[in-house]
């Protein structure tokens, strides 16, 4: 190249870094070294061949494989849960929304309907099985510390006394109350 030419490749890098001052670019490695790592390339490459040879990928397979970049399906499997989590809460709102007047009740909205998610495990079926066993969905508190104590939807209709656990917690029995009744029940 020619002092011109290097000149004129100068004023072009200082037009195009616009004062600034140009990044000096490593030294080239001598010849022993790009040797080396293109051997360490190659044996990369041969023990990445081999294994994905011994899994069964043809050679197309094992080229496109190599080619492409791979990433993590973590943050797309993180965010599908996230958005599968906002729609059933969505939903569970829709179906409280359904049951609750809200101006009779002093509690918030938006607590109860964490609750109820955070409760069935963001399950909206698991929800309406409670509900459609004639829980109302402001009974939270109760529902909470049966499940908590290994409760289940099909309990609520388990006769007591001659009446059922649901029956007994609309007349205002305790949950403790309905829980230790379950166990004498079981029990005889």
């Amino acid at each position: 190249m020619s002092r011109e030419d290097e000149e004129e490749l100068q004023r072009i890098q200082t037009y195009m870094l616009a004062g600034r001052k140009p990044i000096l670019k490593r030294p080239a490695p001598s010849g022993a070294i790009a040797k080396r790592d293109l051997q360490r390339a190659a044996a990369s490459n041969d023990q990445l061949d081999a294994g994905l040879r011994m899994l069964g990928y043809n050679r197309p397979e094992r080229e496109r494989l190599r080619r492409s970049r791979q990433r993590s399906r973590s943050r797309d499997r993180d965010r599908d849960r996230g958005r599968d989590k906002r729609q059933a809460a969505l939903r569970l709102a829709f179906y409280i929304d359904r049951q609750v007047d809200w101006t009779t009740t002093d509690l918030d909205r938006k607590q109860v309907i964490a609750s109820w998610a955070h409760l069935c495990g963001h399950d909206v079926e698991k929800a309406n099985g409670w509900w459609a066993q004639g829980v109302h969905p402001l009974d939270i508190a109760h529902i909470r510390f049966l499940k908590d104590n290994g409760f289940q939807p099909a309990d609520l209709c388990r006769v007591i006394q001659g009446k059922t656990v649901l029956e007994h917690l609309h007349e205002g029995s305790s949950p403790q109350w309905c829980l230790l009744a379950l166990s004498w029940a079981t029990k005889a």
